[in-house]
């Protein structure tokens, strides 16, 4: 009995270029059986069972199926097998495991990988809207961030999850507010992780998300100081900080210093408050000033040798140095015959 691991890495080596050099019946005879075996048995496999399995190269071994189908030349390969990997997906994050999630998770990545690298002129079946959208048609981001956030591992994964929705142009104000709860009343870890991803994703958000998060920001603030809550205008304060420093310069930068700049004006926070908030904006505007800087100092270097560069173009080749004609140096007399000469003149 061979199990669903073993398949797959017996059938990894031959994905890639390899599929490509197999003929058909050599496919249809000795890897078409492997497909359907081990599609079926990811279907049936019941989860007690299924959770102790090792999902990373059964994930390799279908992507090296793939090939090998699209090598046979059927057009519906791409459906086929990613079809299948979501339905893999789906499965993963609905195991009781911490490891199989995680699994469940890193698919994902892959595929948004996949789906990101595909050249302009090809076709392909699963496109980044299509994945967007399957995405949010299964609740996908409602069970994301409904488990598991304590861990560091586990929030890293859904900042390439949701920065790549941000890209999509597939993030709309309800997963920013789906994100945003996930954060209110919980354990201090989990409110830094949050805040740890609201600030990767910020600088890729465009002008409508970026309003719906101050948005969500300030609101939260204002009900934060009604409540005197001097605690949580902290955590506020340090998220804006961590934003602003991803960030360093454009629109984000912008409406962190104009938050900032609020928050140190406001007469209804206490004093050490809007002290805290003076400090931190002043912390930003050094870092922000020193990166500009840093810019500029690279940029000038790089003018000063693009001009080298052109000046050494324009003089064009330089001759090789010729051989030196100078006059023929004879070789010092040799002492010891004049010594033995002028001894003997004067024997004489």
């Amino acid at each position: 009995w061979v199990t669903a691991v073993q398949m797959a890495c017996l059938v990894r080596p031959f994905g890639g270029r390899v599929a490509r050099m197999l003929t058909r019946d050599t496919i249809a005879e000795y890897f078409a059986p492997v497909r359907e075996r081990l599609m079926k048995y990811l279907s049936e496999v019941p989860e007690p069972r299924f959770k102790h399995e090792k999902y990373e190269p059964i994930s390799h071994g279908l992507i090296a199926l793939k090939d090998l189908e699209k090598s046979m030349g059927n057009t519906n390969a791409n459906e086929q097998m990613d079809g299948f990997r979501l339905s893999m997906v789906e499965k993963l994050l609905s195991c009781s495991t911490f490891d199989r999630q995680m699994n469940g998770l890193a698919e994902i990545a892959l595929l948004i990988e996949e789906v990101e690298d595909i050249p302009p002129h090809q076709s392909a079946w699963l496109t980044p809207a299509r994945l967007a959208a399957w995405l949010h048609e299964h609740k996908v981001l409602n069970k994301l961030f409904g488990m598991n956030l304590h861990h560091q591992a586990y929030v890293d994964k859904l900042v390439v999850i949701v920065t790549f929705l941000s890209k999509a142009a597939a993030l709309p104000p309800a997963t920013l507010d789906l994100i945003w709860r996930s954060a209110e009343g919980q354990h201090e870890t989990i409110v830094v992780n949050i805040h740890r991803l609201l600030a990767e994703i910020a600088p890729e958000l465009d002008g409508g998300q970026l309003d719906h998060l101050f948005q969500l920001l300030h609101a939260t603030s204002q009900a934060v100081v009604s409540e005197d809550n001097s605690r949580e205008f902290q955590r506020l304060l340090q998220l804006l900080r961590t934003i602003g420093e991803k960030a360093q310069q454009g629109a984000v930068a912008e409406k962190v210093l104009d938050f900032l700049w609020s928050a140190s004006c406001s007469e209804e926070l206490p004093d050490k408050l809007c002290q805290y908030s003076c400090r931190i904006q002043a912390s930003l505007l050094e870092t922000i000033a020193l990166t500009q800087q840093q810019m500029h100092g690279e940029a000038v270097q790089r003018y000063e040798a693009a001009k080298k560069r052109r000046a050494l173009v324009q003089q064009g080749p330089q001759p090789a140095p010729g051989p030196q004609h100078g006059p023929v140096q004879q070789p010092p007399a040799d002492q010891s015959q004049q010594g033995g000469g002028g001894g003997g003149a004067g024997g004489g």
